[in-house]
């Protein structure tokens, strides 16, 4: 039986400071981020989803799709990285698999929209970036290849147990769409504060 304070496991990462250390994260903290992350995606993604991983498992951002699918009843596809890397081999991938959610780094995500059909390699339902900055042109061509595709931006870093703030990028205004996508909002549980480099809040 495992309770809130047990270790769920230790993710290595150089975070903020350029330094690698091991991360010890518990189960409470991925429950709740779990818990967090699903209610931000739903209505969208619903129990029983199809999830597919294109990520390193090494990383934590491809937490979202392992343990969102084993949590909620649904299907983990665990795609190998040379099919990840190659935007022909991808398409044909999710043209025989249904994938609702996908989630992947913004620069992954480019690298195969200007080698190969965008389109073909987009999920069915939810399309999620994290891990980097989402340059606003690049939510544009998701949205020129699939109008219907709802998108998220995540942030957070490792220590906070995969993220913290989510940005559903239909919320934010024409005006606003310049440089990259803002980090959002906090997600269910979470407070944030801004504080400058001394650690004191900040207007």
């Amino acid at each position: 039986v495992r309770v809130a304070g047990d270790l769920a496991y230790v993710i290595f990462t150089s975070g903020s400071t350029g330094t690698p250390k091991g991360v010890a994260v518990e189960h409470s903290s991925i429950v709740h981020y779990l818990r967090a992350v699903m209610d931000r995606i739903a209505p969208t993604v619903q129990g029983g989803c199809s999830f597919a991983l294109v990520s390193t498992a090494a990383a934590d951002l491809g937490l979202t799709c392992v343990l969102g699918a084993l949590t909620t009843g649904g299907t983990l596809h665990v795609v190998d990285r040379e099919t990840s890397l190659d935007p022909e081999a991808l398409g044909r991938y999710m043209a025989r698999h249904r994938v609702d959610v996908l989630k992947l780094v913004p620069s992954q995500l480019r690298m195969l929209a200007n080698h190969g059909d965008l389109a073909a390699v987009l999920p069915r339902r939810m399309l999620i970036v994290a891990g980097e900055a989402c340059p606003w042109d690049l939510v544009e061509r998701v949205r020129a290849a699939r109008p219907d595709l709802a998108m998220q931006s995540h942030y957070g870093p490792t220590e906070t147990s995969v993220a913290v703030m989510a940005c559903d990028v239909d919320e934010v205004p024409l005006a606003g769409r310049r440089g990259a996508v803002p980090l959002g909002r906090p997600m269910a549980g979470a407070r944030l504060h801004i504080v400058d480099r001394n650690g004191r809040p900040a207007p």
